[in-house]
């Protein structure tokens, strides 16, 4: 978690590409934010300019990718402070019905493609788990900027969101167990535990309902100790979640729901905002970068034809399942374009697949770019869908009217 404190930098030679960074990411928002998208975009496209396909900017894309961990993090801490641990509970049988029914048709379907292609079942599993996994990044970005995190499709989305982070440490597992020389027992006891530990604690903050913070009086009057103590509370639970083997960005959740249930989120937010906004945009931009554009130009015929795949029919699947849970077509249609991107955490899937000999290289580099320009491309399907669906559109506290009803 800590490996970016290894990394060495020189200021002088860092200054110019800093600049350089800055420019086009300034240059690149004002596009973007002119045709009313969200910042998201602007990142990912920024580090596209900015990679080592374009202007080589940055010469050493692994420096920001270390940065990026933290954005993921602080941005699932602030969200934890904004949603209510009941709205969590209220949602989580019909969020981890959908999943579980996403995943059994998702398998089912890639079953069919691997028959053909002679794919051992444990591809099958992979592609299912990657395919699955929705962005928490992206769209808790999307529903924050649009004004639409406490709305009841975005209290749904974000439980759906919560339960996928949750099952990534048992996809983890189950990849690895195809790899019987590298299934680590010890590992699937710690999350067993660690899950346990995750249910003591959401039960402790639904029984409490208000907790207070030591020393909760003293920080209210003291910035500089108030900046260091958000940051320790963000990331002191997401170490100890990395510790038991399952996801900093669900510890760091879980450390902004005890904040709010300590009812102290004003003055961390107003502490850790600017890192949020720092880190976020290195992720994003890192993402950008990880983009092979020699290796998208030899296969655009191919990378189009799974994107338009990917998107359809996850879309299609999603609006039918949360159609069946209860949610009018529209609203369905709405919330499964939302999540119909690939997730940043099916990167590490990936990662773990091509380790285990799961895929092969070529495999490795076409997942990276489908998941990749997924993340990119989500933002205008979602704006998309959401003029079909006439929503407003909330962009920097002004309304877009889409012919509301």
């Amino acid at each position: 978690m800590f490996e970016f404190l290894k990394l060495s930098f020189n200021v002088e030679s860092m200054m110019l590409p800093l600049m350089g960074a800055v420019l086009i990411i300034l240059v690149v928002g004002g596009l973007i934010r002119y045709f009313q998208q969200p910042y998201v975009v602007a990142y990912i496209v920024s580090g596209i300019i900015m990679g080592p396909f374009v202007f080589e900017i940055v010469s050493n894309p692994d420096a920001i990718s270390k940065f990026s961990d933290f954005g993921v993090i602080i941005l699932l801490f602030f969200l934890g402070m904004e949603i209510s641990i009941d709205d969590l509970l209220k949602y989580w049988k019909s969020s981890f019905l959908v999943i579980t029914l996403q995943l059994i048709i998702s398998f089912v379907l890639i079953y069919i493609i691997a028959y053909y292609l002679n794919w051992p079942i444990s591809r099958v599993v992979l592609m299912s788990y990657v395919i699955c996994l929705s962005s928490t990044a992206v769209v808790i970005k999307i529903l924050q900027e649009w004004g639409e995190i406490y709305t009841e499709a975005g209290k749904n989305i974000v439980a759906i969101l919560i339960i996928q982070d949750i099952l990534l440490a048992p996809m983890l597992l189950t990849i690895n167990f195809f790899d019987s020389a590298e299934f680590d027992y010890v590992s699937l006891l710690t999350q067993l535990f660690g899950i346990g530990l995750i249910s003591v604690v959401m039960y402790f903050l639904l029984s409490k309902k208000n907790i207070k913070l030591p020393l909760a009086k003293i920080l209210r009057k003291d910035h500089e100790l108030q900046t260091f103590t958000a940051f320790f509370i963000c990331f002191g639970a997401a170490f100890i979640t990395n510790l038991i083997h399952l996801s900093s960005g669900l510890g760091a959740f879980i450390g902004g729901m005890i904040v709010s249930s300590a009812k102290e989120t004003d003055w961390i937010e107003k502490s850790l905002e600017s890192l949020k906004v720092l880190f976020i945009a290195f992720f994003f931009v890192s993402v950008g970068m990880m983009i092979d554009l020699n290796f998208v130009r030899d296969n655009i015929f191919v990378l189009s034809l799974l994107m338009l795949t990917v998107f359809f029919v996850k879309s299609f699947t999603l609006t039918v399942l949360l159609r069946l849970t209860g949610y009018g077509w529209l609203e369905s249609l709405y919330v499964g374009a939302i999540l119909s991107q690939i997730g940043e955490f099916s990167f590490v899937l990936v990662a773990t697949g091509k380790l285990t000999g799961i895929v092969s290289n070529y495999a490795y580099q076409m997942s990276l770019s489908l998941i990749t320009i997924s993340l990119l491309i989500s933002p205008l399907w979602v704006f998309f869908i959401k003029k079909i669906t006439t929503r407003d559109i909330i962009i920097n506290d002004d309304i877009v009217n889409l012919n509301v009803d």
